[in-house]
């Protein structure tokens, strides 16, 4: 028993045995294999990305060597043969027994999809059914068979043939022409698959040759460190308008992205960084200047244009510094922009590169295995079944088509492309805010090249002196001798003096002032003049005698003039002041107090009343001198004529004394002029001979 259980299992393995040779000869028969190992186990802690890692799977890792494509391209071409082999077992385990050595294409025409010529079909008659053999015609022996007996038969193109009864043909080689069909519908579909799965190893191997091409550059090229890029990341500006992305160290553009950021950011803090440290300049330089300016200002007259020149060249200096400062960020910008890559260079790169890994050679064995297979199944359309003309195609358009044509290229080689745009948006920003602030500067300078100017126009300025040199001077006789003969033996002597509001010329006429105006609106001031006597009894000097000295300075270029003040003389005691006025030969009397000798009144022997003041000096457009006092006018708002009382008094005193508050009814009538006024009463006296007229001796 036991040894019968041995035998039959030694005919099991046998036949097991026999059974894997025949479907391995049946395999190596239709399309040889290549020999090559297994794929080896992942590579782990070499470059990253989303198509590299793959390719790295194919050809090993990148980091220390080049690529090596020759083995995955026999690996995977020898997968699809063993499928295209195992889809004819599958359909047509008996066809090696009928084409043996030969190439399937003599046996289907792949063109047609049907049996090449030189095939016939034998029918073996069976007691339970007949058998369809499908032989060369050269190896059939007509003598064993009946020509033309077979039914029609859909699907066989081949003549037909009934075996001869006690004929045999066990020894011809055939195959079981129910395979046929199915063979024919099935072999198409994998020759075809075949074609495409060769013709796709050697665009894999072409890609991959391209993306290392562009890869291998990134330390030299563009300082990516493994350690630092070999990894998913992104960064952005602080306004979050500049985003950068990496899928690790595939992403070629990051590095470069990654930097500009830092640039993109200066531009703008810089900017704000500027303005405020300037700022706190600014503040600092204007207080010296106003101290300079408070120092020098009694002593120089172009002080503060000198303050104003310098305030415009310092904010004319700080845009000029601002846009210096802006313009080396601008360029530092613009520089790492500049180095974020295009895809045109990368393929560039890739297309000086993938020449010197001569890929095709690495594909010789594949080259090979690829022609035999050609033969055997046309699967070129060249007779040579060279491939090597297709895989120098792939290779030389590899980088065009797998890393420049975005429509056909998978890579996440350019992934911040848009930065570029964010970046130049920027630049147009800030290159208009250089040219604001050159602008600015440039105006600035022209004002302070104005001011300038002014200050020259002062500083080259001599004005007049305004002081009386002995030259200038020039005084009448009794005015240096009052008591010459000439002066005193005048027929009329004249001496002016001012009393109760009023002007007393001697011999000629009084006038009169009111100068205390009441402020109440329905008030009616009416004040008579002193007389007009003509009584020079009491007058000291003759005629053109000077008023007494007031003490002061005589307006000469010995001495400053100095304005009088008015002091209170009674009810309407308001002095004559003089001086102050610029030009004068000297400054006149103040008015002297109640009952002075001049009005004849029994009043204090004062020369004068009153007290030096000193000149004022108001700066501006021009020198100017003020001096005297200022007086309020009263306000007649409901008067429509401000000056209608002084027409409207008809009791004025008749004796000579010109009113000037009453209507001058001695001289002229009520609409009369005051010039015309004058000229009667100078006309009246000059008729009188009471002008003094003085005679050169």
């Amino acid at each position: 028993m036991k040894k019968s259980k041995s035998k039959h299992l030694k005919l099991i393995m046998a036949s097991l045995l026999v059974s894997a040779l025949c479907q391995s000869q049946v395999h190596a028969d239709i399309l040889p294999l290549p020999q090559v190992d297994d794929a080896p186990a992942a590579v782990k802690g070499e470059l990253y990305g989303p198509e590299i890692t793959t390719c790295q799977e194919m050809s090993g890792g990148w980091k220390a060597s080049a690529p090596d494509f020759n083995e995955y391209a026999l690996r995977s071409a020898k997968e699809a043969a063993i499928d295209f082999n195992n889809i004819v077992k599958d359909n047509a385990p008996s066809l090696k027994n009928l084409i043996k050595d030969q190439s399937l294409d003599t046996l289907i025409d792949f063109n047609s999809g049907s049996i090449q010529p030189g095939y016939v079909t034998v029918v073996v008659p069976g007691a339970a059914r007949a058998e369809y053999y499908l032989l060369k015609e050269s190896d059939l022996d007509l003598n064993l068979v009946d020509q033309n007996q077979c039914p029609q038969r859909e699907s066989s193109n081949t003549s037909c043939h009934v075996l001869k009864e006690g004929s045999s043909i066990a020894q011809i080689p055939k195959m079981n022409e129910e395979e046929l069909e199915p063979l024919l519908k099935q072999v198409m579909t994998a020759r075809a698959r075949l074609r495409t799965k060769m013709a796709d190893i050697v665009s894999e191997v072409a890609r991959c040759s391209a993306l290392y091409s562009v890869v291998s550059n990134g330390v030299q090229a563009r300082g990516m460190d493994y350690s630092d890029y070999n990894k998913t990341q992104s960064a952005k500006s602080f306004d979050g308008k500049l985003k950068c992305s990496s899928y690790g160290y595939e992403t070629q553009d990051y590095k470069a992205c990654k930097e500009a950021t830092t640039f993109y950011d200066a531009v703008f803090i810089g900017r704000k960084a500027v303005e405020t440290a300037q700022g706190f300049q600014y503040m600092d330089k204007s207080m010296d200047i106003q101290t300079d300016m408070a120092k020098n200002a009694q002593t120089d007259a172009t002080a503060g244009l000198k303050a104003q020149k310098e305030d415009i060249q310092t904010k004319a200096e700080m845009a000029r510094t601002r846009a210096a400062t802006e313009t080396a960020a601008v360029g530092a910008l613009w520089a790492a922009m500049e180095k974020i890559p295009e895809l045109e260079e990368l393929t560039k790169e890739c297309n000086a590169k993938i020449e010197r890994l001569q890929i095709e050679n690495q594909l010789n064995s594949f080259s090979d295995y690829y022609g035999q297979w050609s033969k055997k199944l046309a699967l070129l359309s060249d007779e040579s079944n060279d491939i090597s003309n297709l895989i120098k195609g792939n290779i030389d358009g590899a980088c065009r088509t797998h890393v420049g044509n975005t429509q056909t290229a998978s890579h996440a080689l350019i992934q911040n492309s848009e930065a570029k745009g964010v970046i130049q948006q920027a630049l147009i920003d800030a290159g208009m805010n250089i040219a604001t602030m050159l602008g600015t500067a440039e105006i600035l300078d022209k004002q302070a090249g104005r001011v300038g100017d002014a200050i020259k126009l002062v500083e080259d300025h001599e004005p007049e002196s305004l002081a009386y040199t002995g030259e200038d001077v020039a005084v009448t006789e009794c005015q240096v001798n009052p008591n010459s003969e000439n002066c005193v033996s005048a027929q009329y002597e004249r001496g002016v003096g001012y009393h109760n509001d009023g002007i007393s010329v001697s011999g000629m006429q009084f006038a009169t002032s009111d100068s205390t105006l009441p402020t109440d609106d329905t008030a009616v001031r009416n004040t008579d003049g002193a007389g007009d006597s003509t009584d020079r009894g009491s007058s000291v000097g003759g005629i053109g005698a000077p008023i007494d000295p007031v003490g002061k300075g005589s307006g000469l270029a010995d001495d400053p003039v100095a304005a009088a003040s008015v002091a209170a003389t009674g009810s309407n005691g308001i002095g004559a002041g003089g001086g102050g006025g610029g030009g004068g030969a000297s400054g006149g009397a103040s008015a002297p107090a109640n009952g002075s000798a001049r009005t004849g009144g029994q009043g204090a022997n004062k020369p004068y009343v009153g007290s030096s003041k000193k000149l004022k000096y108001s700066s501006g457009g021009g020198l100017s001198f003020s001096s005297g006092s200022k007086r309020r006018v009263a306000s007649k708002s409901k008067a429509e004529n401000p000056f209608s009382k002084l027409f409207g008094k008809k009791n004025g005193n008749k004796n000579g004394v010109l009113n000037f508050r009453g209507v001058a009814s001695d001289v002229g009538s009520k609409n009369g002029s005051i010039f015309q006024m004058i000229s009667k009463r100078y006309s009246a006296v000059n008729k009188d001979n009471r002008l003094q007229e003085y005679t050169k001796k």
